[in-house]
């Protein structure tokens, strides 16, 4: 097929989401079939169109885990698969996926860990993992995702101490983990994050909420909850 761009969003479309879509799909660049009625398994035929670039899932309901083979989409650069009732664990063959600049997950019902594998995402700028039902503790592999400007895991049952780590992401402007399980302190380290706008760690009710002296020099820092 000489398909490029395929925009089927905003209709009442249902029933299971055509492996058609994907064989025979080497140079269609851009997908969108978000806003519709879609059911059943996202298809693992997915990984043939090994030419997007642009992928929207978002709002329909799939009811399904994420195939593996997800991670052969390696010059993906935006995925968007919100409220889709995905399930089951995030694919650590995502970590192949090293163009993503974009990637948001919010609205299913995700749950495990947060893949180590993500720090591999060097070029992601923007990541939403919010609303979800993820556990185990942030990872400290996060620290490589050095172009992130702003992530979001709020809503999740995330443990553990927040990554001193964190403080080496030179573009981080924006951290909501609120509503999580969190403990510890908050890193004095975090004071490091010179650009940093908005901090979000409400409702982490294990949490030493004692700001730490260092964030005076958060210049930058408007909201902090």
């Amino acid at each position: 097929s000489k398909l490029t761009r395929l925009e089927l969003h905003n209709n009442d479309f249902s029933g299971p989401l055509p492996k058609e879509l994907f064989e025979d799909s080497s140079k269609l660049h851009a997908l969108s079939v978000s806003n519709n009625d879609f059911n059943g398994a996202l298809p693992s035929e997915i990984a043939l169109a090994t030419s997007l670039t642009f992928l929207s899932l978002s709002v329909n309901e799939l009811d399904s885990a994420i195939p593996t083979e997800i991670g052969d989409l390696t010059v993906l650069r935006s995925l968007f698969a919100d409220d889709v009732a995905l399930k089951g664990t995030i694919p650590t063959e995502m970590g192949k996926m090293t163009a993503l600049e974009i990637l948001s997950m919010r609205y299913n019902s995700l749950n495990g860990s947060i893949p180590t594998e993500f720090g591999e995402l060097t070029a992601v700028q923007t990541l939403e993992i919010d609303n979800n039902l993820l556990t185990g503790s942030l990872p400290d592999e996060l620290q490589h995702m050095s172009s992130l400007v702003a992530f979001f895991w709020y809503r999740n049952k995330i443990t553990g101490e927040l990554p001193t780590s964190f403080s080496n992401l030179p573009h981080i402007e924006t951290l909501n983990g609120a509503y999580n399980d969190h403990t510890g302190k908050i890193p004095t380290e975090w004071g490091e994050l010179s650009i940093l706008v908005e901090l979000n760690l409400g409702v982490n009710y294990r949490l030493n909420s004692s700001i730490p002296t260092e964030f005076g020099n958060l210049k930058n820092l408007h909201d902090l909850y």
